[in-house]
């Protein structure tokens, strides 16, 4: 069963939209390649609606999602970005220097 990762940030100051948009798509190739997740959303900006939002506490204006096989591919994706090293630390990194701001995450099968 899919295992899915749900997160919502804001840009940093100076930080453009298609910036952030070109290092989640580093991020998520490096992921991929790594076999640490099966696919990756791009960055959306979220619309509010007053019913189906219901994330009401959340204040962040992008989100994105990640899509595993399982808990077992997601938590090798955790313990690889935990670990501070190599082509995945490296891509992480740089996306969060270049554009998650106060990012929130939720986990969901």
């Amino acid at each position: 069963m899919a295992y899915h990762m749900f997160f919502g940030f804001d840009l940093k100051d100076g930080i453009s939209l298609d910036e952030a948009r070109a290092s989640m798509e580093a991020l998520s190739d490096t992921l991929r390649t790594a076999d640490l997740i099966l696919d990756a959303s791009p960055i959306a900006k979220r619309n509010r609606h007053p019913v189906l939002d219901t994330a009401s506490n959340i204040e962040a204006t992008y989100f994105a999602q990640m899509r595993f096989r399982d808990r077992k591919q997601a938590d090798a994706a955790v313990k690889e970005i935990y670990a501070h090293q190599g082509a995945v630390e490296t891509a992480h990194v740089a996306f969060i220097v270049t554009g998650a701001s106060a990012p929130w995450y939720r986990l969901a099968v």
